[in-house]
């Protein structure tokens, strides 16, 4: 592997704070399976042969290039890819119990109202999510969407109906259709910046003798 392919992050690094745990644990096995190493992070059952070292080796060093500097040498001593990855996985599960009150904060502040678009929206509604699951917390469809229509500005209120008369049943559906929406809306207002009303001369009338 060469000093360039080494430098190279397939994915965001795990921060000290553990905060992009979840998505980063995901993005590791997901690799480690894509590189043919899944073997690597797994416990091997009696009477298996253990994995050669330099498929260890490899896997280990592809963990240590995405996590922060100073998890590298705080765990410096762990030389196997499944130590190195349980040790993590203890230590940010247990910080569970600080992560959950401020993410159920979150939710209950987060209102569709005060984001400028859909899709800025629609990130943090899936970032606090992720955090919710993450603590074991249960979150539907039913409650994003239900989050979702809750929070509309009054001034849209029926507009706001008429999204509940369509009966969604998917969260990513109905997110669909706000986006949807708001590109006609983009559009319509682009056509209307183009040309202010009455700008447009008056054709002259037919002279009837």
């Amino acid at each position: 592997m060469s000093d360039a392919d080494y430098a190279k992050k397939e994915f965001p690094i795990l921060t000290v704070n553990g905060g992009n745990y979840q998505t980063w644990s995901m993005d590791c096995e997901i690799n480690l399976t894509a590189m043919e190493l899944s073997e690597s992070i797994r416990r091997q059952g009696a009477g298996v042969a253990p994995l050669p070292m330099p498929k260890r080796a490899k896997a280990l060093a592809f963990i240590r290039k995405h996590i922060h500097e100073d998890l590298k040498v705080e765990y410096l001593e762990l030389r196997g890819p499944l130590l190195l990855l349980e040790a993590l996985r203890e230590r940010y599960t247990a910080e569970k119990t600080a992560i959950l009150p401020k993410a159920r904060a979150e939710w209950a502040q987060l209102r569709f109202c005060d984001f400028k678009t859909v899709e800025s929206y629609n990130s943090a509604v899936h970032r606090i999510v992720s955090k919710l699951r993450f603590c074991n917390q249960v979150v539907t469809d039913e409650d994003m969407i239900e989050k979702t229509l809750d929070t509309f500005h009054p001034k849209n209120s029926m507009m706001q109906e008429q999204y509940r008369e369509a009966k969604y049943t998917k969260y990513s559906k109905l997110i669909q259709s706000l986006l949807n929406a708001e590109v006609h809306s983009k559009l319509l207002m682009t056509n209307f910046n183009n040309r202010y009303v009455g700008s447009q001369p008056i054709p002259e009338a037919h002279v009837v003798h």
